[in-house]
């Protein structure tokens, strides 16, 4: 009689902690067409790429931010700066079908940070003397760092 109720137990118990886990995570979906905007953020010298993104920067005399997606990705997307660094990532959520591109022209680079799951393309800086590049230890999730000079 108490190995039924075992197996049922042990049945229902993955099954609610599914379901709780989910009630609380916000599912959002990339919806319509990939569109291009510029943004504005803060200005910045650093980079932590915290969330799933291909971003490629490049030197140039001011600072510009183009990102494509679809709009109600770029709608999430948040531009807080800390310190001079840009954590990019979109607000709380679960995101599927999406692709995020951020294309970045800043003067200088301090340090790039792949935190999350993602590629960073570093083009045609020149003149600049110390980049912190911390590969290793900063890569924590899935993602590269390049630099094509």
């Amino acid at each position: 009689m108490k190995r039924p109720a075992l197996i049922i137990t042990a049945l229902i118990m993955p099954i609610l902690l599914l379901v709780s886990c989910e009630r609380d995570s916000v599912r959002i979906s990339g919806e319509g067409p990939v569109v291009t905007k510029t943004i504005t953020v803060p200005e910045f010298t650093g980079i932590d790429l915290a969330g799933a993104a291909n971003i490629i920067i490049t030197q140039g005399a001011t600072q510009t931010v183009e990102v494509s997606a679809q709009q109600n990705i770029i709608d999430r997307l948040e531009t807080n700066v800390s310190g001079g660094i840009w954590t990019v990532k979109l607000e709380d959520g679960n995101y599927t079908n999406y692709d995020l591109t951020i294309l970045i022209t800043i003067p200088i680079i301090s340090s790039l940070l792949v935190s999350g799951s993602g590629n960073i393309e570093v083009n045609d800086f020149t003149g600049q003397d110390d980049l912190e590049l911390t590969i290793t230890q900063t890569i924590t999730g899935s993602g590269a760092v390049t630099n094509t000079n």
